[in-house]
């Protein structure tokens, strides 16, 4: 599958608790030695904290995931957790923006509900 260009896969999808987790890590060793025999381990990834808040959920994500840095350091953690979310500085994490000016320049709407000040923070290349 790397020869057809495949760059990452997902390997679990973390439990939010560091015991289950650490318990999860445990019943993947097996699977990871084999992947590191291949050498695809630097392709997989940890999944976890979907949509998670990171004011609530910061100091499981810390400690989940530093466990499993810790257990396979090669191994990517990956979230979709709202980061930084009113922190001053850090712009509103705002999907509907994002997909509006990711939409196709061809399109007619593409861009409708941006202002400059929104597309300020985006690189256009």
């Amino acid at each position: 599958m790397v020869d057809l260009g495949m760059n990452h896969f997902t390997i679990a999808q973390s439990d939010t608790t560091l015991q289950e987790a650490t318990q999860q890590a445990a019943n993947l060793s097996a699977y990871v030695s084999s992947l590191r025999s291949l050498n695809l381990s630097h392709l997989a990834s940890v999944y976890g904290f979907d949509e998670a808040d990171q004011a609530k959920s910061s100091k499981e994500m810390t400690d989940v995931f530093g466990m499993f840095k810790e257990a396979f350091p090669e191994i990517a953690t990956f979230t979709t957790a709202h980061m930084n979310a009113g922190v001053d500085g850090i712009p509103e994490q705002n999907a509907t923006k994002v997909r509006q000016h990711f939409r196709p320049f061809s399109d007619p709407f593409a861009g409708l509900f941006l202002s400059p000040t929104d597309l300020s923070h985006i690189a256009l290349s």
